[in-house]
């Protein structure tokens, strides 16, 4: 049995569900690891995804659609490695796509993105020029510009992880979700809100950098300049949101599908990175140490 909190749970739900069908035989179905020192501790290893990171769960659901046959979007990143891989494994669907990225774009992974001849074009310093310039060019030249955290369809992608967490273990009483845009934290709540109503529901986000939680805090979406805007070891959660982000609603203005918000400094990020680095063997980026942290 399910339960919704509103139609538009109901509806994510849904697209969840046809996502998963979408999308299951393009992505791993990652493991869930538990560590000898914390038995009841789980760890769901989306870094052992195809490109590293659930990013290539949401790509994959966006494009295996087949209605978006021109598009732009912009990362600095993992969505970008998400989307060039999907993109290469669904040639056949012939999607004209430009993936705009900053100047300051991790150099291992613009190397990784230029090996894969990924359809990218640098552009601004960072992340808001180059997604202002995403934007830019798909209004004028006609094509649509996917968000990597503020569409439904990326965030049924993510929330695939929700079905896979209660098939691998049903009786989780606590999800622990890194938080940047929401799209993750909104996909995987709604899943898990719906078959398990009693589980809770924990976004963990940097204090020096933590839009959607203050966000939330605030009933209102902070401009850029209205909350610490600083550098962070979680640089994958790092920056601001979309003045209309479907997930400022899905997350918070009395939706219940997030219980909680985690502030978690620099020090406890790092500590999450090497409790999973010596537990495991695993090497995750700072933006997932902010949720075991």
């Amino acid at each position: 049995m399910t339960t919704f909190n509103s139609a538009e749970h109901e509806k994510l739900y849904n697209l969840i569900l046809l996502a998963h069908e979408r999308i299951k035989d393009h992505v791993h179905r990652t493991p869930i690891e538990t560590t000898f020192t914390h038995p009841n501790l789980f760890l769901k290893c989306e870094c052992d995804q195809l490109t590293g990171s659930f990013k290539l769960r949401g790509s994959f659901a966006k494009l295996t659609l087949g209605s978006t046959k021109a598009i732009t979007t912009a990362s600095t990143g993992n969505h970008a490695l998400a989307m060039t891989y999907a993109l290469n494994k669904l040639g056949e669907l012939d999607i004209d796509a430009t993936i705009f990225v900053p100047e300051n774009c991790s150099p291992y992974k613009l190397k990784k993105l230029k090996s894969l001849k990924s359809p990218i074009k640098q552009f601004g310093f960072d992340a808001v020029e180059a997604e202002r310039e995403a934007r830019r060019v798909a209004e004028v030249e006609n094509k649509i510009y996917v968000s990597p955290y503020n569409d439904y369809d990326i965030i049924s992608g993510q929330g695939t992880i929700g079905i896979e967490i209660f098939e691998q273990n049903p009786g989780v009483e606590y999800i622990f979700v890194p938080v940047g845009g929401g799209g993750l934290i909104a996909g995987i709540a709604a899943y898990a809100k719906a078959v398990k109503p009693s589980v809770k529901i924990v976004g963990c986000s940097p204090t020096n950098n933590a839009c959607l939680d203050l966000s939330i805090k605030a009933k209102r979406i902070l401009n850029e300049n209205e909350f610490p805007n600083l550098d962070t070891l979680s640089e994958g959660t790092a920056g601001g949101i979309d003045d209309d982000s479907i997930t400022f609603d899905l997350c918070g203005n009395g939706s219940q599908l997030v219980d909680e918000w985690n502030d978690v400094s620099e020090d406890e990020i790092e500590g999450g990175v090497k409790f999973v680095f010596h537990s495991t063997k695993k090497v995750i980026e700072g933006a997932a140490g902010s949720s075991v942290g």
